[in-house]
This record gives C-alpha cells, sequence and structure tokens, in this order.
C-alpha cells in the first residue's frame, strides 16, 4: 500500500487528535507537552503533524495538543503533512497499514510512545522524503 503525502497548512481547529489515530488508548504525556509549549515560546521550530485527509492524527498527538496551548484562543494554519487516506473510511487492514507507516516504518519507532524532539525532528525530515510501500 502507497501512501502519497502532501505538505500543507491547515487550520489547527481542523485537526483531530481525540481520534488519536492508531494509539489506542494511550494518552498524551502532560510533562511532554508543556516542554513543547516552553520550546514553541522560545522560537523552536516543529515538524509537521502527520493526519489523514480527514484529519485524523496519526503521527504528532504531543506536538498537536502543544499547539492548542500555546496558541490559545487563536486558530492559526499549522503545518501538516497529509496522508492521501481517510481514517474514517478506511477498513481495518487500511488503519493497519497506516499504524504500521506512523509508528513501525521509524515516524515513530517508540510504537507511538513521545519521542525526545530530536526524534521527532530527525524522523520526519526521514520520511518526508520516502514512500511507504507493502
Amino acid at each position: 500500500m502507497t501512501f502519497k503525502k502532501t505538505e500543507a497548512k491547515i487550520p489547527l481547529s481542523n485537526l483531530r487528535p481525540e481520534e488519536m489515530a492508531g494509539r489506542g488508548n494511550q494518552s498524551t504525556d502532560p510533562k511532554l507537552v508543556s516542554s513543547y509549549v516552553e520550546m514553541m515560546r522560545a522560537g523552536e521550530k516543529f515538524p509537521p503533524v502527520i493526519v489523514t485527509k480527514d484529519f485524523a492524527v496519526v503521527g504528532g498527538n504531543h506536538r498537536c495538543e502543544a499547539q492548542r496551548l500555546f496558541y490559545k484562543d487563536e486558530d492559526p494554519a499549522v503545518d501538516v503533512l497529509i496522508l492521501d487516506v481517510s481514517w474514517d473510511d478506511a477498513n481495518e487492514e487500511t488503519k493497519q497499514a497506516i499504524r504500521d507507516f506512523a509508528f513501525k516504518d521509524n515516524w515513530n519507532p517508540n510504537a507511538g510512545c513521545p519521542l525526545d524532539f530530536s526524534g521527532v525532528k530527525r524522523n520526519v525530515k526521514q520520511h518526508t522524503q520516502l514512500e511507504h510501500t507493502d
């Protein structure tokens, strides 16, 4: 299965981190979210949040939550990397392929557990150049 990827800017309010696509029952780590907010205040640039075309967050739930806290009542356009697949319309096989792409194929080798910031930057930079094929 191949996923075409498109870089874009979309309103933060359009992102669906509540779906936590592929993460099961894991929740965000408040300490990591707080550290990301502090880094944002210091001007650090973050890699895009990875979403499906219906804006379910596949990778970057911590970054998404940090952006919501950082921007508070604003609704800025944020950087995303959109996979050309719909989470809502996907069957279980396709959802598993999305999970594999996001977690096992080194978007996040920690299988959904948060990466430190350097790991996030390294993995997103490396994989924005690649296609996932089965």
